[in-house]
């Protein structure tokens, strides 16, 4: 087995490890989830230092180690100054870089999920402003899925009918729909949301990958898609009660 490899990825983190080194950590095309050391990269004059700015799409030499992997080579194939100088950007950049590195476990590529958080950033970095919130509610929505958390929808998790016209409710925790009809416990209520029958063939819509993502988003649609993800978390996110005054702070289509 050679001992160093090359890897295409994206830098999700990065955090002070010893003398003038960081430790990155970094979701890649070819090995999953890395964590790396890049030594002196601390130091003003480092080569590696500027081509390891946080969410941009940088190509590694990286060299095994017994304990840890160190970075031997970067070069930054899309830099991240997009996101840097726009601070909505910016905090969704930080956001899904955080949710990434909570539930994907170090190792274990998977290509379709490499294609979906490389297309992401890639998109954040030209989408139009106002809709960074509609693109990231997508994102948000088709990572779960991808995880293995799709959220049932077409039919009410109550009476077990179609929900198909009219207002919809949904359950973040149990990740289910029920129509207005059916009395739900308190217990269920925690974090509901109510859905329009355009939000729900919405997300089916996003769920299934059968369209682009969308333009725009109805609030109740963005806040259900991040109740969601965080009835699964088991530690709270820092840049989660950003992201939700962020949308408090717009209105909706």
């Amino acid at each position: 087995m050679s001992s160093t490899y090359h890897v295409r990825g994206i830098v999700l983190r990065r955090e002070t490890w010893r003398d003038a080194a960081r430790m990155y950590t970094v979701y890649t095309r070819e090995a999953g989830k890395l964590l790396a050391v890049g030594r002196g990269t601390r130091k003003v004059l480092s080569k590696l230092g500027p081509h390891l700015e946080p969410y941009g799409l940088v190509d590694l030499h990286v060299a095994r180690g017994r304990r840890t992997e160190t970075l031997c080579g970067a070069i930054m194939v899309r830099p991240p100054d997009p996101l840097a100088s726009d601070d909505r950007r910016y905090l969704a950049a930080a956001f899904t870089a955080e949710m990434i590195d909570h539930f994907v476990k170090t190792g274990d590529p998977d290509p379709e999920l490499w294609r979906l958080i490389e297309a992401w950033f890639a998109d954040l970095a030209s989408v139009p402003r106002e809709r960074v919130d509609a693109r990231l509610s997508a994102f948000v929505w088709r990572f779960m899925a991808r995880l293995g958390y799709r959220p049932k929808l077409d039919a009410c998790s109550e009476c077990g009918r179609p929900i198909r016209f009219g207002e919809a409710r949904f359950l973040p925790v149990p990740g289910t729909a029920s129509c207005g009809a059916c009395v739900l416990d308190e217990r269920a209520l925690v974090g509901c949301e109510t859905l329009t029958q355009r939000s729900v063939e919405a997300i089916c819509r996003t769920l299934d990958g059968a369209a682009p993502a969308p333009s725009s988003v109805e609030g109740a649609a963005f806040a259900s898609a991040l109740s969601f993800m965080e009835a699964r978390l088991d530690r709270p996110l820092s840049s989660l009660p950003l992201v939700r005054a962020m949308m408090k702070a717009e209105s909706y289509a």
